[in-house]
């Protein structure tokens, strides 16, 4: 916990025997509910976890184990905040769980769905409206440039070089 800024500034009010006890920059109203013991700091009886790898450790821990199963943000926050907490543990459980690379690809999303295709309007002159679409491995013999140029909705394919 040296480098954890969030702890110093707890301890310096709750442990008398420090020696770095100094005016912190951002004064809390809430030491009371900090207390020492056996090496650890808790709050409010929950272990409070220092900022770093102890936070990713215990957050893959209630997470990505196999016997978890990725829950989602509300079931990881219930698995943790039992027996653990730090500041701002909601949002740094929506990141990770938002971030994470298995429920992206597992997951459905849960938004609304994006709406119905529109078709594009009919151009009102000839080559107002130009669509180009590069394919690069087409149907039929190959062209020497590997790339098939089509122009949807013409009726013209031609090869480009």
């Amino acid at each position: 916990m040296a480098t954890d800024e969030f702890a110093n500034d707890v301890l310096d009010h709750i442990v008398p025997d420090r020696a770095s006890c100094s005016q912190s920059k951002n004064p809390r109203n809430d030491y009371r509910q900090f207390y020492w013991h056996g090496g650890f700091l808790f709050r409010q009886n929950l272990l409070y976890v220092p900022n770093g790898p102890p936070r990713l450790q215990v957050l893959q821990h209630c997470h990505d184990t196999p016997i978890v199963g990725h829950y989602g943000v509300h079931k990881t926050l219930e698995l943790i905040s039992p027996q653990h907490w730090w500041p701002h543990l909601r949002q740094f459980v929506e990141e990770y769980v938002c971030s994470c690379d298995t429920c992206c690809r597992s997951k459905s999303p849960r938004h609304r769905s994006y709406g119905l295709l529109q078709p594009l309007p009919i151009p009102e002159n000839p080559w107002k409206s130009i669509l180009l679409d590069f394919i690069p491995s087409g149907p039929g013999p190959p062209c020497p440039s590997g790339t098939l140029f089509c122009s949807p909705g013409r009726g013209i394919i031609i090869n480009h070089q």
